[in-house]
């Protein structure tokens, strides 16, 4: 924007330029006086094009992304230093997609003495005033295609000021179910549909297999009820074997978790015993730590850990115990939850923190029911909801990262799939059933 000269500053300039006109002696042309204007007012039109061609800084929240394939979208927001506008284009359609394509920017509402320093323009240098230049903002969407590394460039309308964000995306994951009826382990591909089929069927080593967990490197290890801990290495087929087959400490195992330090967790219905392992696992681990009856447990069946890493154990004789670490032999419930529990077969939390139980009708004599708790925990929590409907014999549950709830159904054979949010009226939007044959563990990994 060019800028007007003030009228003091001309008549300054025509005084100048008779000065300069007067005076003798002085080598060369004597100089105009509307060429002095001239070349005054252009000098400050050059000045004011500089400042507006200069490159805005761009900065970008969050610098990067992870995503799991087909998971929810994220959101990056671009800071410039003025209001032009910011293109967003992906270096891989197929690893990532971004919206929209361009957007004008909105100016950053400042929260300093007032209003002055949002009042005004970006363009204009307020340095030397000591006031503060506002800043404009916009957001873009990133959606994961598939599984890749790609890269979102954001610039402004001129490519200058560009600033990268880096995409990571994972594999799709998948719904891993165990079998117990069938001495077997399905897979199948996300997202499931009622039509759903198991891609991959796991078969070796499996003996009533009821429970399961994946360690950080992603293998697999399944609690077989007949008294094993079975490991699989990733990727799977329909003839992987196992690697490790753990046995010393296992005694009727319901259930398989890990801790942030990658020590195995084992509950055990028959002995009574919750049995703790330090990795490198083989053949001949044996547990570190036993937690017996008498710390509380009562027909232990699966386990769960929160943020904070604490232990939960579902107690089929009818609550769930709550363990802080580190645990040792001797360690008790700090929290017993029994409001609303009977039977309890599954656990789980969602993203949320809120903790939720699978009770077992045909295993307690009551009715079915997934009982959700809020919290913080104590022995009086009670219920906020219980889901009800399409459950029969229910064992296993298990959220994806989309946060629908998965609960495995041995009495009808099917696992069934709910939407967020969970109410006592929630109803199963799908039922996956081929390939089942008394499904009591799900996972979503």
């Amino acid at each position: 924007m060019s800028r007007i000269v003030p009228v003091s500053r001309a008549l300054a300039l025509l005084a100048a330029s008779a000065i300069l006109a007067s005076c003798s002696g002085i080598g060369g042309a004597t100089p105009s006086v509307g060429a002095s204007i001239s070349s005054q007012t252009k000098d400050l039109a050059v000045q004011s094009a500089g400042k507006k061609a200069e490159t805005p800084e761009i900065t970008v929240a969050p610098a990067s992304l992870t995503f799991t394939a087909g998971g929810v979208p994220q959101t990056v927001v671009a800071t410039t230093g003025d209001d032009r506008t910011i293109s967003a284009t992906s270096s891989d359609t197929a690893c990532a997609t971004v919206s929209p394509g361009s957007a004008h920017p909105s100016k950053v509402k400042k929260t300093g003495d007032g209003s002055d320093a949002d009042r005004l323009s970006s363009d204009e240098d307020h340095r030397g005033n000591g006031i503060e230049k506002a800043t404009f903002a916009a957001t873009f969407t990133v959606t994961a295609a598939g599984a890749g590394e790609c890269a979102i460039s954001l610039t402004t309308n001129d490519k200058d000021g560009g600033v990268m964000v880096a995409v990571h995306v994972g594999a799709p994951p998948k719904l891993y179910v165990m079998n117990a009826g069938g001495n077997s382990l399905s897979i199948y591909d996300e997202p499931v549909t009622n039509s759903s089929s198991a891609g991959v069927t796991l078969t070796s080593g499996l003996s009533n297999p009821v429970g399961a967990a994946f360690d950080s490197a992603g293998n697999l290890y399944v609690a077989n009820y007949t008294n094993s801990v079975t490991v699989y290495t990733s990727p799977f087929g329909n003839s992987s074997a196992p690697s490790v087959t753990i046995t010393n400490g296992i005694g009727g195992p319901q259930d398989a978790a890990f801790d942030s330090a990658g020590n195995l967790y084992v509950s055990n219905n028959d002995s009574n015993t919750l049995s703790i392992y330090n990795p490198p696992f083989s053949n001949s681990s044996a547990p570190s730590v036993t937690l017996t009856g008498t710390n509380g447990l009562f027909l232990p069946q699966d386990i769960a850990f929160d943020a904070n890493g604490n232990l939960y154990v579902a107690n089929r004789g009818g609550n769930v115990t709550v363990y802080h670490q580190p645990i040792t032999n001797a360690s008790a419930p700090s929290v017993t939850i029994s409001n609303g529990v009977h039977g309890a077969r599954g656990l789980a939390f969602d993203a949320s923190g809120n903790l939720y139980v699978a009770n077992c009708g045909a295993c307690s004599g009551g009715a079915d029911g997934v009982t959700v708790y809020n919290p913080p925990f104590s022995n009086a929590s009670v219920p906020v909801a219980t889901i009800t409907s399409g459950l029969n014999e229910i064992y296993g549950l298990a959220f994806d990262g989309a946060g629908k709830l998965y609960v495995a159904n041995a009495g009808a054979n099917s696992v069934t799939v709910y939407n967020p949010p969970f109410s006592n009226s929630s109803t199963a939007v799908v039922t996956v059933s081929s390939g089942m044959n008394a499904p009591v563990g799900v996972l979503v990994h």
